[in-house]
């Protein structure tokens, strides 16, 4: 804390004039934090902006209790995250997840009957599980205000790793896309569905290539021409007493610079304006026609260009082909 509280100290905060911004607790499980050292990190970036956030989000286990709810939010929060995975405790211990999601719908109902907005995570195509396991997860969740799914992933070296079956895990997630679509919810970035007017205002700023401050061990952040991250080992973090305490520090060049405005955009719903196609190059652009003459890419109502939906697995490949001449 002492570290961390030192580097937002010494950070100067170069937002624009009044610009709303967010505050997310993420990484691991924030949630350990007390209530008093949520609501000092809380205060002490507001007091440093000069107003506070518009959203404050924690991430945390389904192990959250309605006491350590109504702290969270007497101490700031604005918007919790809650990483579910899967209801089915099997599957939990087979990808090494240990919390189980006992009453967390009920403290989650709680939470929004206090004016909190609520997000739930899932993970899909698990091996041993079928086609339609997350569409009974997320049928317990439908209530909430926004749900993040992925994809599972894991190392190499995982147990589990040869199981892994690229078709079924798209088969799973298309279903339960399809399944959150019919029941109110808004896809609006690859991995993120949304109630109307409920999308994630800190997520949305990353898809726009926003300022992102990253304090803490293992953060990630971005200016306008850099990208860092802080140093990941707590040790040495704590030494650096939040005096640049960097593992990465990159300079982005113009051609980095372009390359983000055309693949952060295209994660989402609204997509690339027509601006941004001319600042890329004469070959992307003849690229952006042929997926569109393909409908790989759809031109929308507003001249801006999305990928197709059912094209949104596919982003890495579509971003290569659109960016192998850079």
């Amino acid at each position: 804390m002492q570290a961390l509280i030192q580097q937002i100290s010494a950070t100067e905060f170069v937002p624009p004039p009044n610009a709303p911004y967010s505050l997310y607790f993420g990484g691991g499980t924030p949630s350990l934090l007390s209530t008093q050292q949520i609501q000092q990190l809380v205060g002490l970036v507001t007091a440093k902006i000069g107003f506070p956030p518009i959203e404050v989000t924690l991430e945390c286990n389904p192990n959250l209790t309605h006491d350590q709810m109504v702290r969270l939010q007497d101490a700031g929060i604005n918007r919790i995250s809650v990483g579910i995975q899967t209801t089915n405790v099997d599957l939990l211990r087979r990808i090494d997840r240990c919390c189980e999601s006992k009453n967390i719908d009920e403290v989650l109902l709680t939470a929004q009957g206090r004016g909190m907005n609520v997000s739930v995570d899932f993970i899909t195509g698990i091996p041993g599980a079928n086609t339609d396991q997350t569409i009974r997860d997320i049928s317990y969740y439908t209530f909430v205000d926004h749900i993040s799914l992925y994809v599972l992933t894991l190392s190499e070296t995982h147990q589990l790793s040869l199981s892994i079956d690229e078709d079924f895990q798209v088969e799973c997630f298309n279903r339960a896309a399809e399944y959150l679509q019919q029941n109110g919810f808004t896809w609006y970035e690859i991995s993120n569905f949304a109630k109307a007017g409920k999308e994630s205002f800190h997520n949305s700023l990353y898809w726009r290539a926003a300022t992102i401050y990253a304090f803490g061990p293992g953060a990630c952040g971005k200016g306008a021409k850099t990208r860092y991250r802080n140093q990941a080992n707590l040790s040495g973090y704590i030494a650096a007493n939040g005096l640049l305490p960097l593992d990465i520090d990159e300079f982005l060049s113009p051609v980095d610079i372009r390359y983000e405005a055309l693949i952060l955009p295209l994660r989402t719903s609204t997509g690339i304006t027509p601006v941004e196609i001319a600042q890329q190059p004469v070959a992307t652009q003849n690229q952006i026609a042929a997926l569109l003459t393909q409908g790989v890419l759809l031109r929308q109502s507003d001249d801006s260009v999305i990928i197709a939906p059912q094209y949104w697995l596919l982003y890495n490949e579509i971003i290569y082909r659109l960016t192998d001449n850079r």
